[in-house]
C-alpha cells in the first residue's frame, strides 16, 4: 500500500486528541496563548499524519473530541479550578526539586485528596 497511509482502518488520534485537550484546558487559564497553544496541537496532530499513523479525518476527530474533554473536564468541577491549578503549579514546580521523584509526588497527591475526603 501507499506508505502515506495507514495500513489499518480509521479512528481518532489519541496524540490529537490528548493535544487539544490540554491545549484548550490551558487556553481557558492562559487566553493569550490560545493561538499558539492550538498551533502546538495541531503540529502534534499533523505528525502523526505524516508518519503513516493516522488519517486527517483520525486528527480531527482529535481535535473534535479534545474540545469536547476540556469542556466536560471545566463544566464538571468549576468549584475546584483554582485549587487544581495551585496544585499543578506546585507540582510543575516541584519537579526541579532535587531528590523528588515522580512516585513521591504521587503519594503526595492521593495524600491530599484523602485528606479533602470526608
Amino acid at each position: 500500500g501507499d506508505p502515506r497511509y495507514p495500513g489499518h482502518p480509521s479512528y481518532p488520534s489519541g496524540h490529537s486528541t490528548q493535544a487539544h485537550t490540554l491545549a484548550h484546558l490551558f487556553a481557558r487559564r492562559y487566553p493569550q496563548m490560545e493561538p499558539r497553544l492550538l498551533e502546538i496541537a495541531a503540529r502534534i496532530a499533523q505528525n502523526r499524519e505524516i508518519a503513516g499513523l493516522h488519517f486527517p479525518v483520525d486528527s480531527a476527530a482529535g481535535r473534535v473530541l479534545g474540545r469536547a474533554f476540556a469542556d466536560a473536564i471545566v463544566d464538571a468541577a468549576p468549584a475546584h479550578q483554582d485549587e487544581a491549578w495551585r496544585k499543578f503549579r506546585r507540582d510543575y514546580d516541584a519537579l526541579g526539586s532535587p531528590g523528588r521523584t515522580a512516585s513521591q509526588m504521587q503519594i503526595e497527591a492521593t495524600t491530599d485528596a484523602n485528606e479533602r475526603t470526608p
